[in-house]
């Protein structure tokens, strides 16, 4: 965190209408009735509940057996299923853990483990594929007990060699994107209704677009599967990527819950850092104790965060002072003071 340049600089568009702006008094972030309906998003249901992980813990293995059917290497594969799972964490309380690799059937439903890896484009589509489709991905989660916990489970992932196989990931970009819807599925997220979601389906969105969660996949994973008390809710990420997991907001009506991400959009002239919004919601979740405050000014105080970056992660804190708008409008913060927690 010390590369950070002092005049860090963070700022904001906000769209969507998500800040009512009244000048005269302070600024409020209110709930309209519009976003009240957005979360369409729907769960894999038990006769007795939705079904989640242990200890909001996903411990899984890989499967090579087919990697040489596909374009990319198996140290790619691991690699972007990893980056994908990372992007959930961000944003909830689940956690994976790489387990290595294993040379039991991808499919197999009774060795109390969950498998990832590859099929053949012929052999997934008849497995798999009742209507004949080429499609992508499949997972396959199973669960038990009164309080329906998930105990099994594969992600299969189609290795596209033959004609049928035109929309099959072509760069690990889309393979990205494709892994994170997948790994939805694996937390016991059904496909969502709102059609911004990286869930919703039919048609499917692209793949790059599927690669970056938005509010109704921020809202259900963080709902099933919420922070726990002790670990640092925002998250600032090698490639500058702020992730605000819970945030108290603090004005003279009183306190609300809010979540953001927010994407980094490179730096000026000055070598001043700028970010942009990309997702924002109320956060219903009382579950924790938000570490980060958004206080009447704008100026935000984050008390713990951790900054993840080649040589680890670090815990910091930080004070962005509100500056105001820019000539074109942006919202904008400068960094105040940080430093290592």
């Amino acid at each position: 965190m010390k590369k950070v340049l002092p005049r860090l600089i963070l700022a904001v568009i906000i769209q969507n209408c998500l800040f009512t702006i009244a000048y005269a008094s302070d600024y409020q972030i209110k709930q309209s009735q519009k976003e009240e309906k957005q979360s369409k998003y729907k769960t894999l249901n038990a006769p007795n509940g939705t079904p989640t992980h242990t200890n909001n813990t996903v411990e899984w293995f890989y499967n090579s057996l087919n990697q040489g059917l596909s374009t990319f290497s198996e140290k790619e594969t691991i690699e972007t299923i990893k980056l994908s799972m990372q992007s959930w964490s961000n944003i909830s309380g689940i956690k994976f853990v790489y387990k290595g690799k294993t040379n039991n059937l991808i499919k197999n439903t009774k060795d109390g483990i969950i498998t990832i890896g590859y099929w053949s484009n012929r052999a997934y589509i008849t497995k798999f594929d009742s209507d004949g489709k080429a499609e992508a991905g499949l997972v396959k989660v199973l669960w038990a007990g009164l309080v329906p916990k998930i105990t099994e489970g594969y992600m299969i992932l189609n290795a596209g060699n033959n004609s049928k196989s035109g929309s099959i990931p072509k760069t690990l970009k889309d393979l990205k994107g494709l892994i994170t819807h997948e790994v939805g599925h694996l937390l016991a997220i059904d496909h969502s209704e709102n059609e911004d979601s990286i869930m919703h389906t039919k048609p499917y969105h692209p793949y790059e677009y599927q690669a970056i969660l938005k509010d109704d996949d921020i809202r259900i994973a963080s709902l099933l599967y919420p922070h726990s008390t002790n670990k640092p809710l925002t998250a600032v990420r090698p490639n500058f990527q702020i992730v605000i997991g819970s945030a108290t907001y603090v004005s003279p009506n009183g306190k609300s819950n809010i979540r953001a991400v927010l994407d980094f959009k490179g730096t000026d002239s000055s070598g001043d850092y700028f970010w942009k919004l990309k997702a924002y919601s109320i956060n219903k979740s009382n579950t924790n104790k938000p570490l980060t405050t958004v206080k009447s000014n704008l100026d935000i105080v984050i008390e713990s965060a951790q900054y993840h970056s080649s040589n680890g992660v670090s815990n910091i804190w930080a004070i962005l002072e509100f500056k105001g708008t820019d000539s074109a409008g942006d919202i904008i913060w400068q960094l105040k003071t940080y430093g290592n927690n």
